[in-house]
């Protein structure tokens, strides 16, 4: 499973409502802390500059800690899986007051690789704050941050995650809380010979459980090693064992086991008949139109499996 996890900003630890399992909270403590599995913590403490706002609130706005321009601090946040590709999710002001001129500096340990900018402002009450998210765009309630909030990606060569707040605008910077999770590599890595496989013919009818013998790809799956995306293709032109005709036939789930060469491993939705092919394309948006590749396939009850090339359309 990929490594997540989330640090509202708030004064009182006991002050936050019920709240995911992958968050915890920050108290304005100096680096390093370590709560709920993560390291984190500023260059210099804030206890004294974060606050509680409302418990009505959902728990990731709960409360806020300020950095006040002149005095810039940084936030690290040790990556828990170390250098990798990371979802970066922000609340960047105040659910309570306002306004606030904010700049935060994304850093990859000491490589800046965004800023963020903006004024926000609040009602002073429960549900009326303004938020910046990690794309850069405000959100004018708490209900639209949590509805909309955008994300950013970033692939760290450090295991570092670092905020600078505060290092320009005219009042102060606000956090109320971020998080990060780690994204799954996108196949597998250099167990698995394809060229040798595929010019073998091995995959042109019905696939064993493993392709080595010592290989087993629905225990890698179920190991969570792989990830799988749902909903992201359709197979046309598909016929089951009896030669009947199963057409626009929606891959439930599908990943790319290789960039070039494509190999892909779907599972189809409704078909638990072993599946042949006349013709067969698949459409994804993941995928570029015209690339040949090869599709295994397994039935939702994994059952059956199967091997044939594709056109990608």
């Amino acid at each position: 499973m990929a490594a997540h996890k989330g640090i509202a900003f708030r004064a009182t630890a006991n002050y936050q409502g019920p709240y995911a399992p992958e968050d915890t909270y920050s108290l304005g403590e100096i680096y390093p802390v370590t709560r709920n599995g993560v390291t984190f913590g500023w260059s210099a403490s804030l206890t004294g500059q974060a606050t509680d706002r409302f418990t009505a609130n959902d728990a990731r706005l709960q409360g806020r800690v300020y950095v006040l321009v002149g005095t810039p601090r940084d936030f690290t946040i040790d990556l828990p899986s170390g250098a990798g590709t990371y979802t970066i999710r922000l609340a960047i002001g105040d659910p309570g007051t306002g306004p606030f001129t904010n700049d935060v500096v994304l850093k990859d340990d000491t490589t800046t690789f965004a800023t963020i900018t903006g004024t926000t402002n609040a009602t002073g009450s429960a549900g009326g704050g303004q938020y910046i998210d990690a794309s850069g765009v405000l959100r004018t309630t708490d209900a639209l941050w949590i509805a909309n909030n955008a994300t950013i990606q970033r692939t760290f060569t450090t295991n570092k995650f670092v905020l600078t707040c505060a290092g320009a605008g005219t009042t102060a910077t606000i956090l109320s809380y971020v998080s990060i999770e780690a994204q799954a590599p996108s196949g597998l890595a250099g167990t698995i010979d394809l060229d040798a496989i595929l010019a073998s013919g091995s995959m042109a009818s019905e696939l064993p459980s493993t392709l080595t013998g010592s290989i087993d790809l629905e225990a890698i799956l179920a190991s969570g090693s792989m990830s799988m995306q749902p909903g992201v293709a359709t197979v046309q032109q598909l016929r089951n064992w009896s030669g009947t005709l199963l057409t626009s036939q929606l891959v439930e789930k599908i990943a790319v086991l290789r960039i070039s060469d494509i190999t892909l491993l779907a599972t189809f939705t409704n078909q638990t008949s072993h599946v042949t092919t006349a013709d067969l394309a698949l459409t994804s948006p993941l995928l570029i139109p015209g690339t040949a590749c090869m599709v295994v396939g397994f039935s939702p009850d994994g059952a059956q499996r199967f091997a044939r090339p594709v056109t990608i359309v």
